[in-house]
């Protein structure tokens, strides 16, 4: 089994954060709420990706 790379995860979080710059940088409270869950969104992928890559590295570990 593969895991997903840590690099996923941290590129998830950046634009996690990145749609929070922007959701309090607009006017548009409806542009704001699509940021933040835009960012919500990535943010539960990232830990998606660090889930898999623990399961991944435990499964490595048990394996040798």
């Amino acid at each position: 089994m593969r895991g997903i790379p840590m690099d996923s995860s941290r590129s998830y979080r950046y634009l996690a954060f990145q749609c929070m710059k922007l959701a309090e940088a607009v006017d548009d409270p409806v542009t704001q709420d699509q940021l933040v869950l835009l960012s919500e969104a990535y943010t539960s992928l990232a830990q998606h990706a660090e889930e898999k890559a623990r399961l991944a590295q435990a499964e490595h570990h048990q394996a040798a």
